[in-house]
């Protein structure tokens, strides 16, 4: 290699595929701030005076869903568990509502007075079938009005 000539103060320069990789310059990595603890949400001390009973993870789905239809009211029976009081009332409603429903569908059909009057049951079923589904959806164990003390199932 007598014929290079190299300067000792400079860099070789390399062709940009044999140039060494050098990593972007990042700021310091920081721990990321502690996960909240919400423990003391979900549990209850026995000296509170209303402890909530424990829930299954799909109760408010099937608590929910039961409202909808005759399909969605069967899926929900079949599946729930059957230790779940909270998704258990709320398919005793839905069952007390989809009857009303279906009676109401039958009136409505038959035409004349009794078309009005079923048409009037459709309507009120329609209202049932929105406060259920707000009532499941904060899972609250109030009972819908008029019909919320029927028990069909149980």
């Amino acid at each position: 290699m007598p014929d290079q000539k190299f300067d000792s103060g400079a860099q070789a320069q390399l062709p940009p595929a044999e140039q060494a990789y050098e990593a972007p310059k990042h700021e310091a990595f920081t721990e990321p701030p502690p996960a909240p603890d919400f423990s003391s949400e979900f549990s209850f001390s026995a000296s509170s005076a209303e402890a909530k009973p424990a829930r299954n993870r799909h109760t408010k789905l099937f608590s929910v869903i039961s409202y909808l239809t005759w399909f969605c009211w069967i899926a929900a029976f079949l599946l729930h568990d059957k230790d779940d009081k909270m998704a258990r009332h709320h398919i005793n409603q839905a069952l007390v509502v989809n009857v009303l429903e279906s009676i109401g569908t039958i009136l409505s059909r038959m035409g004349g007075i009794i078309g009005v009057v079923g048409t009037i049951v459709d309507f009120a079923v329609l209202v049932f079938i929105i406060m259920g589904i707000y009532r499941a959806a904060k899972l609250s164990d109030e009972p819908l009005p008029f019909i919320g003390d029927i028990k069909l199932l149980d």
